[in-house]
């Protein structure tokens, strides 16, 4: 049964009275407020005037790693962990022995004499109430919507905390009567867990690219525990979130602008110079269309021991063309280098001695001639060398030495063949090659067994993959030939971790086969592919998982689709200008539906069984230029 916050506060603190007891751990899933708990004690122990103490966070893997938070200086560092499954908080200095000695599992921790445990409970119905209320700090008439509310957040700190704050945000922003439906929103919202409550405070982010850095930092602290603010918006703008990313004054500014719009929503958090993320809004689910594909950067920041990367970005402007030969003998421990259109034709000296780089970013490079020297740097983790239209050779041993290399972006890139030295690198996840106007053909990815991502959206000459078999790339997740002149797609069908295919404005495809392996299939575009005469529908609609379905403009000679009933997970339906469309079945069941497209179907008739009725999560709805019927 959930305990009143003052209460616990209160246990904690009388266990600290008892002679013996020097450790309190406290227990809880992530959002359940150990560290919010944490603060309260201190508060508490504040005002008591009790003697020193400190807060540890153990994780809950029993790493070495462990953080100690004070009670009393305010200028120490308050770092939550709210992944671990335990907190410790002592009443004395505790050595690592000390701390690491508390806990014995996740689940019944064996506690010495010296330690007492206390399993955190969601919040009482009345103290959810009253973090609302505090939170949103609006007069509402109707305190059952409220109550409901805090019921939805299951009575987690994290859930109400979110919620609050975005329906804050909604009353500034967009007025009582936004507000008011809102709430009535969240109070209906179904479900039994957290997550429809993450979605709706994710939901009222604004589009665009608060969302883009939303999304990155998430696949960031998947893997850090928390970032200097300052390398979280470089992480941000190297990315390419800004429309200005390229102006690095003007990017820095927006980006220092989002981040104090989710710190404020209460998905960021701060202490110091130091930002983490709400741990309970990491759980929250990828459904974008191109979700996976972002985050090149993010491949280096999985190394836990990387703490001391050293970074330089520098705009092309403030680079001389002719760059001095002392410019970087003084940058030897340099692990992170982007320079952003620069304007030389040939590396500066000195770069390819910077032995210890892992991230090397070249944007933008319209004026450069040669890089050959780049083969020097073996420990690059990430290389990007992108909009190189000058470039037209690179030699075939280029990517030889670096057995490291997890990301290569060579976008823009004007060259006919690209390095057959790459494709035996194995430990390449992300291959973009965006753009390429004049390669037509792409050597086997076999040896290539750790691919996550293949990127060839707009290179508009490239016709297939030499070996039209990879099976083998067990860890595909995205493949993206959008705007190609791709004839037949390799085959996939056993590539079961596949999540997403981009295939919008293949205009010489004209068959999608074998998709039946594909379980876990969730985004399917094929908009503006006008020339598909063969959807092999019955296996293409047996995708449980399908998330986004896109056939738009494709004028197949298909009239009509088998039904949708089993596409429960759908969220968005976009059949616009499918002219010869005549039926479409089963809508009834997908109650998640959030956007549907039907504009343009101009043969499309529903009869009265296919109601829109249950589609409570619908947003957008386009029936212009169709006879579907008034009634439905």
């Amino acid at each position: 049964m959930a305990q009143p916050v003052e209460d616990t506060v209160k246990k904690i603190l009388n266990h600290f009275g008892e002679h013996h007891v020097s450790k309190v751990v406290l227990a809880g899933d992530a959002g359940a407020g150990k560290t919010w708990v944490a603060r309260k004690v201190c508060e508490s122990a504040l005002k008591e005037e009790l003697s020193y103490g400190s807060i540890w966070i153990v994780p809950a893997d029993y790493s070495e790693k462990k953080y100690q938070l004070s009670l009393l200086s305010c200028d120490e560092e308050w770092d939550d962990d709210e992944d671990s499954e335990e907190m410790l908080i002592t009443r004395k200095e505790s050595t690592d022995s000390n701390a690491g000695a508390a806990c014995e599992s996740k689940g019944d921790a064996i506690q010495p004499d010296d330690t007492k445990a206390i399993r955190l409970e969601p919040l009482s119905s009345s103290d959810a109430l009253i973090l609302l209320q505090g939170r949103v700090k609006t007069e509402v008439s109707d305190n059952q919507m409220l109550e409901a509310i805090a019921e939805k957040a299951l009575g987690l700190p994290a859930g109400i905390i979110l919620v609050a704050e975005a329906l804050k945000h909604i009353r500034l922003e967009d007025g009582v009567r936004a507000f008011e439906i809102a709430m009535d929103d969240v109070a209906n919202l179904k479900g039994d867990d957290i997550t429809a409550v993450l979605q709706f405070a994710y939901d009222m982010l604004p589009e665009g690219v608060t969302r883009s850095c939303y999304w990155l930092s998430r696949q960031l602290f998947l893997s850090r525990a928390a970032v200097h603010f300052n390398e979280l918006i470089t992480y941000w703008i190297l990315e390419g979130c800004f429309d200005n990313h390229n102006l690095l004054e003007k990017a820095y500014e927006e980006g220092h602008r989002i981040l104090m719009d989710l710190k404020d929503r209460g998905m960021l958090k701060q202490h110091g110079n130091y930002v983490y993320m709400e741990r309970a809004m990491l759980k929250l689910p990828d459904e974008r269309r191109n979700g996976f594909s972002d985050g090149m950067i993010r491949t280096v920041c999985r190394d836990k021991e990387n703490k001391g990367m050293s970074t330089l970005i520098i705009e092309g402007g403030r680079l001389c063309k002719e760059v001095s030969q002392e410019f970087f003998k003084s940058m030897k421990g340099l692990k992170f280098l982007a320079i952003l259109n620069p304007m030389f034709e040939y590396l500066p000296p000195g770069l390819t001695e910077l032995e210890d780089l892992q991230v090397l970013v070249l944007r933008g490079c319209q004026h450069l001639k040669k890089v050959d020297e780049i083969c020097k740097l073996t420990k690059l983790s990430v290389l990007e060398i992108s909009g190189a239209s000058l470039l037209l050779h690179i030699d075939e041993d280029f990517f030889k030495g670096m057995a490291n290399l997890k990301t290569v972006n060579l976008s823009s890139l004007n060259t006919r063949f690209v390095p057959g030295s790459l494709f035996n690198r194995d430990a390449v996840r992300f291959l973009i090659l965006r753009e390429c106007p004049t390669f037509y053909e792409l050597p086997s990815l076999r040896n290539m067994r750790k691919l996550e991502m293949v990127d060839l959206c707009g290179s508009a000459s490239f016709e297939r993959l030499s070996d039209g078999n990879i099976n083998n790339l067990t860890d595909l997740k995205t493949l993206n030939f959008s705007e190609t002149k791709v004839r037949n797609l390799p085959i996939l069908g056993k590539l079961a971790g596949l999540t997403r295919i981009l295939l919008s404005d293949c205009l010489w495809l004209t068959m999608i086969r074998s998709l039946g392996g594909m379980t876990n299939l969730e985004v399917l575009d094929i908009s503006g592919s006008m020339n598909i005469k063969d959807l092999n529908s019955a296996q293409l609609l047996q995708k449980p998982r399908f998330r986004i379905l896109d056939l738009s403009r494709t004028e197949t000679e298909i009239t009509r689709l088998p039904s949708l009933s089993d596409l429960v997970e759908l969220r968005e339906l976009l059949l616009r200008g499918c002219k010869k469309l005549t039926q479409l079945r089963g809508l009834s069941p997908l109650e998640k539906l959030e956007v549907l497209d039907l504009s343009g179907c101009c043969d499309l008739r529903i009869g009265p069984p296919e109601s829109f009725s249950c589609m409570s999560r619908l947003k957008k709805l386009y029936l212009s230029g169709t006879k579907i019927d008034d009634y439905i």
